[in-house]
């Protein structure tokens, strides 16, 4: 038994050594606090988010539709669950961009992101960004586990930068811009 565990474990390296690893769309739920909406939102993804991206030995693809599984998991019946984009009169979340990276703390290899989002009202005007640096939760999981848990991260931070600590403006929200500026 002992030497079976361990050609299964030469056999994980191996894969992993010659890159062969593949992680396809994943379908994360991220856990947002987000507001009611009154409003839909739709996704942009801009040109700099990727669809296939080589990050150390793991192949991701379909990274586009990836975040298009979180989004309209982790926002709910605020978002446009039927196409990317959005249509006039919508708020929009826009992903400019996306970068995954391969880490290593230790002995343990782990993803992290770099994004950078906006909301925009109907007009077209940024109300929230978010630009931040991200790791998954569970870093100890494998290349598909840390990708799901990696676009949770995204969104949640991204929800957190949009609507948490105050931030008055929203969809569906009665402050405006302007109304923010009278106060």
């Amino acid at each position: 038994m002992n030497l079976y565990r361990t050609f299964i474990s030469l056999l994980a390296v191996c894969a992993l050594a010659s890159g062969c690893f593949t992680a396809k769309a994943v379908n994360p739920r991220p856990s947002l606090n987000v507001p009611p909406q009154s409003a839909k939102m739709g996704l942009v993804l801009g040109k700099g988010v990727p669809d296939m991206q080589k990050v150390g030995a793991l192949t991701i693809t379909e990274i586009r539709k990836s975040l298009w599984n979180g989004y309209v998991n982790g926002f709910g019946d605020a978002a446009i669950a039927d196409r990317y984009g959005a249509t006039p009169g919508d708020y929009v979340v826009q992903i400019d961009k996306v970068e995954i990276e391969a880490n290593r703390l230790l002995n343990i290899a782990y993803l992290s992101a770099r994004y950078k989002a906006s909301l925009k009202n109907p007009n077209g005007d940024v109300l929230r960004t978010s630009n931040r640096n991200v790791r998954p939760r569970n870093v100890g999981s494998n290349g598909t586990g840390q990708l799901i848990d990696l676009i949770e991260v995204i969104y949640e931070q991204m929800a957190e930068d949009f609507f948490a600590n105050g931030n008055p403006v929203g969809p569906g929200n009665s402050h405006t811009q302007e109304n923010m500026q009278q106060m």
